[in-house]
């Protein structure tokens, strides 16, 4: 089984210490990697830059879409104003058709701007014609989700920029935790492939805080997995490569110190803590004395998911 290990200063991983004896939280860094087939895996946490305006209501229009078109058109002194409504779906080819404007592109326009292109045609024929129209059913420009969130399937885009925290919240949201101190979906390594290439977007804590957010657009043909979490635990101090490793079945305390790189050369092996999460909510700090555990005085400690191990040094 691959082991990921997000590897850290050790600078940073003196900050971390200090940080996770006070206030526990995760790592939300994560690294790339390549695929189990192969394929190249892009980490990305945004896709837009924090300069761009973004129009988040914006549509263009597609083959498959439905839509209302509305036609008013002038009275004169011998008939009243007349209204004619169309419900039109667009072509594979992009087009419409419409009494007396004819064929009229709407592939990659805007409502208001196939509303001009039709203006321009029914003058032709009227004095001044009023023309609306309504896109009644989004077909044009689809993505699918699967994976932990409440409904899988199809989507289909209303807006040009969606982000993918839209996308999770149409799903019905992340599948709700089960168990007691469990996630039901992992926020951190959320995969999109596109065309060719597997993204991984990290959209942990963004839906709490928006201080975080970073907007990440998904495209048409976006089939988006959102995976069960992996259970991990972060080893801080003392050791040769502090960071975060994924738990695997039996982890043990000497064994996740192993994974770490060893303790280093100013590690106090008798003072070794774990903080670990409680159903509370509250964080218990666990004291090990490893030397009792090298020695068979005392049995080697079972590590669970989100533990912190803290070794201390001179």
């Amino acid at each position: 089984m691959r082991i990921l290990v997000r590897q850290r200063s050790r600078w940073s991983s003196f900050l971390l210490v200090f940080y996770a004896l006070f206030v526990y939280g995760g790592i939300s860094n994560i690294i790339a990697s390549e695929g189990v087939d192969g394929s190249s895996l892009y980490v990305v946490e945004s896709n837009v830059s924090s300069n761009d305006i973004i129009d988040f209501y914006k549509y263009l229009i597609g083959p498959r879409d439905i839509l209302e078109v509305t036609i008013i058109t002038s009275a004169t002194s011998m008939s009243e104003d007349k209204t004619a409504r169309y419900k039109l779906a667009v072509n594979s080819s992009g087009v419409i058709a419409i009494p007396l404007a004819g064929k009229v592109k709407a592939k990659g326009l805007s409502s208001a701007d196939l509303e001009d292109s039709i203006l321009r045609k029914l003058k032709r024929f009227y004095k001044d014609p009023q023309v609306s129209v309504a896109v009644l059913s989004f077909r044009a420009k689809v993505i699918y989700i699967l994976g932990q969130v409440e409904q899988n399937g199809a989507i289909f885009l209303t807006r040009e920029k969606t982000t993918l925290s839209q996308i999770i919240s149409q799903a019905g949201g992340y599948i709700k935790p089960r168990v007691a101190l469990t996630e039901g979906a992992d926020s951190r390594n959320i995969i999109v492939t596109r065309k060719n290439k597997r993204l991984i977007v990290n959209l942990h804590g963004q839906l709490t805080d928006l201080t975080k957010v970073k907007h990440f657009f998904v495209e048409p043909g976006d089939l988006i997995y959102v995976p069960k979490p992996l259970k991990r635990f972060q080893v801080l101090g003392g050791v040769n490569s502090a960071g975060e490793f994924e738990l695997v079945e039996g982890m043990t305390l000497l064994r996740a110190l192993s994974m770490a790189g060893s303790f280093n050369d100013k590690a106090r092996r008798e003072r070794v803590y774990i903080l670990r999460l409680q159903e509370d909510g509250t964080k218990k700090r666990i004291h090990i004395d490893c030397r009792r555990i090298v020695s068979g005085q005392q049995q080697d400690v079972t590590i669970y998911p989100d533990d912190v191990i803290f070794v201390a040094e001179w």
